[in-house]
């Protein structure tokens, strides 16, 4: 890593992000994990397809539950050598929670909280 936010420093249980500086995803998240997110960046980095997932469920260390967004890409020099791989990573449990209450609005009641004729039509 080479640019953590703090919030994601916290999150992993160190107070200064530049801790994490220089760490692996095989140090923070250990070998199972690490190993697949390796493989998976280095077809990145063959294919050179930008890779985008939605959402996925986070690592061992983090809190279960939580919801990250992943885009990562390959890097290129100035004669279009692949050198490295850029990822970004966002925390989107707030997302997800509005959408489904958003979700839970459209569908249910909001004096009964019943399902309403959309749920009972769908189908």
């Amino acid at each position: 890593m080479l640019r953590v936010s703090r919030k994601m420093a916290q999150g992993l249980g160190f107070s200064d992000p530049a801790e994490l500086v220089g760490k692996t995803d095989i140090e923070l998240y250990g070998d199972a994990f690490g190993q697949k997110t390796r493989r998976d960046d280095v077809k990145i980095m063959e294919n050179e397809p930008a890779d985008h997932r939605p959402d996925r469920e986070p690592p061992a260390g983090r809190r279960p539950g939580e919801l990250d967004a992943t885009s990562k890409m390959p890097l290129h020099d100035e004669l279009g050598n692949v050198i490295g791989l850029a990822g970004i990573t966002h925390e989107i449990n707030e997302i997800r929670q509005t959408e489904m209450a958003l979700q839970h609005l459209a569908t249910h009641d909001p004096l009964t909280d019943l399902p309403n004729r959309f749920l009972m039509e769908d189908g």
